[in-house]
This record gives structure tokens, sequence and C-alpha cells, in this order.
């Protein structure tokens, strides 16, 4: 029975190291956070989230999660950290990462991915990054947010060699693990995991390192802070020259690479653009006013599995797939006195998320098929050895019973144990909208139509030639929850924002905190 004993104890070895984390689930422990930030109560948000910053596999989400709810919520101050401790993560991660040999990275996926601290997706990293330079550029900060430009892309750069390494690593591994269990049909399992992601047609959707609101947004803040030197005016126009790949149809957009054009000494190509589109030099008493908008809440992940039989017993493979939330607004339109303008999506997270699955497609199988050989492999040469430990002597029937017992022990942690990692930044929109208006020095009473909700009297802007402003806004359900800052021409303090919007009504506990 020595057999017995070290096939077991192989056994609970394996179970014993994916602990309790296999079992939790991050949406449903979310779910009163999440709810109150849907319903406006940022605050409330924000104090949930942040209670597990510290939580073993899931603390990236919690400073993300958190970050967010104060960056709707207009808590910039307390956004800021979060989201630079999001960055350290991130970066910790991607250099552990890079720095990790092909046996090191494989063998971090014999159980469950849920054992393992969340990374953050590509997408999801750039994008934090967007949040903090709207932190810093809303909050009156503007000498940092060029570094939150910059790391934007460094942050790319290093994704894009992390999943190269990844790819290569697990399916080297995958083509190892499937000739050692020939019982494992791992074309079958394939066939079922590709067909599952079923996606539709994904030949508009953006690359998941380069996001056009990113770029776009990039550009805008690069130009709106007033450090377009020489240099800088070719980064910003390279950024709008990669948004004006996919978005050339929109007036706004061309408007904004010409200017830019100019401000980066390329003459040439200005005035060519200026030909083909026949645009207009813009008068010099002339400014303009950004929307950015955030509408409604991003996609969600859910399971699809399927259990099998094996040669002596079960085992599951499991993924997950992401699900559109539904949102019943659509788009905004900015109203500034008689000018209007419909905001243009230019990123939507949806397809986002959905291309960057289908693009990991080939390294969530590997690891798939990697763990169900592992656990399969315990599965049968427990059983067998079992068997074989009792057999022709008297005891057979006893083994023979043991040998059944192990089997569908191991069946029932096949299947339990296998479980789709459904974690993922939840408070994240679903799509990033933008409209700008170029119009005379003034003041212009501001409203925002929702496409789908209502309407929202802004009060007055007031433009200035030269000057850029931007209103930064985010739709959840119905409603719309804005922000536009004050600036010194303003005359006035204050900044304009949405009644319901700030939950800043902090206790004196939370201000000592």
């Amino acid at each position: 029975m020595k057999a017995t004993i070290a096939w077991a104890g192989t056994c609970a070895l394996v179970l014993a190291s994916s602990g309790c984390t296999v079992f939790t689930d991050y949406n449903s422990t979310t779910e009163d956070a999440r709810e109150a930030f849907v319903r406006g109560d940022f605050n409330a948000a924000y104090k949930e989230y942040s209670e597990d910053l510290d939580a073993t596999n899931d603390s990236l989400l919690y400073h993300l999660e958190a970050g967010t709810a104060a960056h709707v919520g207009q808590m910039y101050e307390r956004s800021l950290p979060l989201f630079d401790e999001a960055y350290a993560k991130v970066v910790e991660y991607q250099n552990q990462a890079l720095a990790m040999d092909a046996l090191q990275m494989v063998g971090s996926v014999t159980v469950n991915e849920k054992t393992m601290p969340y990374a953050g997706a590509v997408f999801e990293q750039v994008l934090m990054q967007a949040y903090n330079a709207r932190n810093d550029y809303l909050r009156g900060n503007l000498g940092d947010v060029w570094g939150h430009v910059l790391r934007c892309w460094e942050l790319q750069d290093k994704a894009r060699k992390i999943y190269k390494k990844e790819l290569a690593a697990y399916e080297e591994e995958s083509k190892k693990k499937q000739s050692e269990e020939p019982q494992l049909d791992s074309g079958d399992v394939t066939a079922k995991m590709t067909s599952a992601y079923n996606y539709g047609d994904l030949g508009t959707a953006e690359d998941v390192y380069e996001i056009n609101y990113v770029r776009y947004l990039n550009a805008w803040l690069v130009e709106a802070v007033g450090s377009v030197g020489s240099d800088d005016a070719n980064e910003a126009w390279y950024d709008l020259g990669y948004v004006l790949e996919r978005f050339s149809h929109v007036p706004f957009i061309r408007r904004d690479w010409v200017r830019l054009a100019d401000r980066a000494g390329a003459h040439r190509d200005a005035d060519e653009k200026r030909k083909e589109w026949n645009l207009e030099p813009l008068p010099k008493n002339y400014g303009s006013v950004t929307l950015f908008f955030e509408c409604g809440m991003g996609p969600h992940l859910e399971e699809f599995g399927l259990i099998f039989p094996t040669y002596k017993g079960a085992a599951k493979f499991a993924m997950p797939i992401y699900k559109t939330t539904p949102n019943p607004v659509s788009a905004a339109v900015l109203h500034l006195g008689d000018f209007k303008e419909r905001t243009v999506v230019l990123s939507d997270v949806d397809k986002i998320a959905f291309r960057y699955h289908q693009d990991r497609l080939p390294i969530m199988i590997a690891k798939q098929i990697i763990r169900l050989v592992i656990k399969i492999g315990i599965q049968t040469g427990g059983t067998v050895a079992i068997e074989q430990s009792t057999k022709g002597t008297k005891n057979e029937g006893v083994g023979q019973l043991a040998a059944l017992g192990f089997s569908v022990a191991t069946s029932i942690w096949n299947v339990v144990s296998e479980q789709a990692d459904l974690r993922c930044w939840r408070t994240l929109p679903q799509t990033y909208q933008v409209s700008r208006i170029y119009l005379p020095e003034g003041t212009y009473p501001c409203r925002i139509d929702l496409v789908g909700g209502g309407s929202y009297d802004l009060g007055t802007v007031v433009v200035e030639a030269g000057k850029h402003r931007m209103i930064n806004a985010r739709s959840l359900e119905r409603k719309l929850y804005w922000h536009l800052p004050a600036v010194p021409y303003d005359g006035v303090e204050s900044s304009s924002q949405s009644p319901d919007s700030v939950n800043v009504d902090l206790t004196q506990e939370d201000q000592e905190e």
C-alpha cells in the first residue's frame, strides 16, 4: 500500500498548494461596492474597495476599483496614490515576468490561475495611467501630467515582450505534456475552447497595446498643459497620427492633427491636409472645449466549463469569457450656445477586451492543457497504483474499493478546483468617447444631453482665445456625473460639477487617514 500513500500524498500536496483562493469569488465579494459605484455613491464605493487593498492575490484590483471610484467622485487626492501604487505593482510584475525563466513561468499555473496575484490585462495596465494623468490635470497639478504619459508608453513596451515570452514558454510545455498523457484529447479541448470564444468580427477592434482614447488623451494633455516644445509637439502629433488613421472622417480630429502638425514644424504636411480636407485656418480668437466622456459599465467575465470523462474518472476545463454589460446610454451631445457636437467612440472596452482574449487564446489553451495533464496524471497514476498494489492478493477487493474512492475523490477535486479566473477591472466604462468644439472666445451656456438618458445643465463656460478646456464626465445607468475644472480666466475659484457626483463630505476620521 506504499504506492497508495505516495499518490494520496501527492494529491494532498497539490490540493494544499492551491489554498482557499480557488474558492473565492472576487465578483461576489465586491458586489456591494460595485452597486454603490453604479448608484453614484462614490465615497461608499471608495471606502468598501479600500478595505481590501492588502488582499493577497487581488490587491491590484482593489487599488484600481477604489482609484476609479475616487476619480469619478472627484476625490483626486485619494485616487492618485491608489493608481500610483497600482502602477508600482504592475511594474514589479512586469520586471519579474521578464526576469523569469520558462520553467518558473510554467510552474506557476499547475493548479489554478486564481491562486496567483492578479497582474491586470494589458489594456487595464495602460488605462490606469490615463486616469492618473487626468487626476493631476483636474486637480490643477499640471507639472506631473507628462510623467503619466511617459509611463503609458513604458508599460506598453514591456507588455508586448511578456506576451511573446509567455506564448513561447507555454506552447513548448504544452507539447511536452500532451505526449506524457495520451488519454487527454488535447485537440478536442482546443476545439471546444476555440469555439467558445465566438466574439464575432473583431476586424475593427483596436490594438490592445495601442488604445485610441489613451493616444488622444495624451496628445490633448501635452498641449493643454502648455509644455508643447518641438519634441513634445512631435510626440503629441505622433499620437494624433495614430488616431487619425482610424478616425480621419471626424472633423475635430482632422483639425487637431493639422494644428499639432504646424506646432511640430511639419508645415508642409499641415498644408497638404488643409487642402485635402478643405480646412480654413483657425481664427486667432478661437479656443476649444473638449468633453471626455466615459459611457456606462464595461464588460464582466463569466465561466465556460465542460466536464468530461477520463481513463480513471473525470476532469474539467474552465475558461473565462467576457460578456457585455447592458447600458441604456449610448452617447452624449455637448452643447455650447448654438454649437453642438456628438461624442465619437474612440475606444470600445468591450471590443478591446474581446480582442485581448482572442489574442491570448493560444496561451490560455496551453495553460489549460498543462493543468489537465498534471491532474489526470495524478488521478490515473494513483488509481492504477492502488489497484496494482493489491492485485492477486486476498485484499484485492479492498484495493479495488480504495482505488474507486481515490478515483472519485480526484474526480471531485479535478472538477471543483478547475475554476475560471473571473477577475477583471469592473468599474471601467463600456466606451471612451470624445467630442470637441472649436469656437470664438466668449461665455457660453453649456449643456450635455445623454442619448438614452437625461439632459444636464452645466451652467456657463468661458472660452479664451488659444486655450483648451476639459469636461470630464461619466454616465452610470441614465445619470451623468461631470466636472468642469476652474481656470484662471473664469474669474472665479469654483468649478462646475454635477450636484450629486461628489462625495467628499468626509468625517474627521476620514480626514485623518
